[in-house]
């Protein structure tokens, strides 16, 4: 399909990481802010990096320490591999999560520690405030970073009817696209953008394409897709708006329509 880390396809998106990238200072802004944003929240991001300072510096901090700090500097070392998938998917930052949380858990733990020395009630009421500030702080940032999307909803919804129609072992060409699909960024993006979301919808195998490929694909490669086995190929209704090339060559030899609705369509190659 193309569409993972540049090994299958010739066409494939890179995401590992490069000198120029990992010594960038985007690269390492775009991580701070996920960390005090949509990973760990304002609060939960300084709770967290005063977990990692306190547990370098004191000694019987929190137990595990060695499993803990190798866990984070395998994330590092990941981050900076696979560089250009994390900067632009905040997603491949899951790996830090579940060490994060425990480095909070232990900064808190430890400051708490300090207040109930003095006041039992004071203490309770410190980590509490803590970790609702975390969960509102992190659920205002999650709930801004990703809005609703009706495409998405909409490809979902149709992908039963697909299922239903079509044989699981079957392969298709499915063109799909972002949720934001601008003119203007098409002709300055330097890498393909793609999500298949809708092949994993669909739960088939075959190739994805963003609707300006489709159309800039010549016709003898769209044939050769069905040579290698395409049996089905599923489009938004938006791609014949916009489409002046292959979409001739659709029109002039017209295949079978499978199944379709408002938004997509559904043709029948071989």
């Amino acid at each position: 399909t193309g569409i993972s880390f540049g090994i299958i396809g010739k066409a494939g998106y890179d995401k590992w990481g490069a000198w120029d990238l990992v010594f960038s200072e985007n690269f390492w802004s775009t991580f701070v802010i996920r960390i005090f944003g949509v990973i760990a929240s304002p609060v939960g991001g300084t709770f967290f990096l005063l977990g990692v300072i306190l547990g370098a510096v004191l000694k019987g901090f929190c137990s595990k320490k060695y499993f803990l700090y190798s866990w984070l500097i395998s994330f590092m070392l990941y981050y900076m591999l696979v560089g250009e998938g994390n900067r632009v998917l905040e997603y491949y930052q899951l790996f830090l999560v579940p060490v994060a949380g425990i480095f909070i858990a232990q900064s808190v733990l430890f400051f708490e520690a300090k207040i109930s020395a003095d006041s039992r009630k004071t203490a309770s009421i410190f980590t509490l405030l803590v970790y609702l500030m975390i969960f509102f702080t992190g659920f205002f940032y999650v709930s801004k970073h990703y809005d609703y999307d009706p495409y998405t909803e909409q490809a979902y919804l149709f992908a039963p009817e697909v299922q239903k129609q079509t044989e699981r072992d079957s392969l298709f060409i499915v063109v799909d696209m972002p949720r934001v699909y601008e003119r203007k960024w098409l002709e300055e993006m330097e890498a393909r953008i793609h999500r298949p979301s809708f092949l994993c919808f669909i739960d088939r195998h075959g190739w994805e394409f963003l609707p300006h490929e489709l159309n800039q694909m010549p016709v003898e490669e769209f044939e050769s897709l069905i040579k290698k086995g395409a049996k089905y190929l599923l489009l938004p209704r938006y791609w014949f708006q916009v489409s002046v090339g292959l979409r001739q060559y659709l029109e002039n030899k017209p295949f079978p329509v499978v199944t379709e609705n408002s938004q997509f369509i559904l043709f029948r190659l071989n």
